[in-house]
């Protein structure tokens, strides 16, 4: 089965959850700064999906 690619924003997203989860086992459970660069990245896919239509 062949290996399913991701976008770019989906890298963006990934990377930023997998240092929520180093953080998280590193007993930090507060990270506004993760959750507004998600938002960021995702209000930006979102301007960029609308006006390509």
């Amino acid at each position: 089965m062949p290996e399913t690619k991701l976008t770019a924003w989906e890298r963006q997203i990934a990377r930023l959850e997998i240092r929520g989860a180093h953080r998280a086992s590193a007993a930090v459970e507060h990270q506004p700064d993760i959750d507004r660069d998600i938002n960021r990245i995702r209000e930006r896919v979102r301007k960029r999906v609308c006006c390509s239509k």
